[in-house]
């Protein structure tokens, strides 16, 4: 359970908008920006709107279903950082 004082964390999710064009164009209109967003990385075109929020400065939040393949193409290994730190508290 989340603590009550903190703030709510947008999703990038298909659950939320089964097109991936239409999701990536959604992360592209947001004029106040999140601490980090939530990005299901075994969902299709995942690494677009993962891109676009680091390209931001705004953290994502790989969410990885049991069974699937997390290793796949990832915008966090192609873009050069050597380490990441987790935000979870």
């Amino acid at each position: 359970m989340p603590h009550p004082c903190s703030p709510p964390v947008p999703t990038t999710g298909a659950w939320a908008e089964p097109d991936p064009a239409v999701r990536l164009a959604r992360v592209r209109e947001w004029t106040v920006l999140p601490d980090h967003a939530s990005v299901n990385w075994h969902e299709p075109a995942a690494e677009e709107p993962a891109a676009r929020l680091m390209a931001l400065g705004v953290g994502a939040e790989a969410g990885i279903w049991s069974g699937t393949d997390g290793r796949r193409g990832s915008p966090f290994r192609r873009s050069g950082r050597r380490r990441w730190g987790c935000s979870r508290r």
